[in-house]
């Protein structure tokens, strides 16, 4: 379950471009898989 969230996580920041310092994300669990809620850099 963990391991699922952490890589939605990783995989939007890549797409984002964001790959180094701070970011902020909100990340559901839900019967389909992880939903992203909200990302932002900090």
């Amino acid at each position: 379950m963990v391991a699922a969230l952490t890589a939605c996580t990783h995989e939007v920041l890549e797409v984002l471009g964001i790959d180094f310092g701070p970011a902020h994300a909100e990340v559901m669990l839900t019967a389909d898989g992880p939903a992203l809620v909200e990302i932002a850099p900090g």
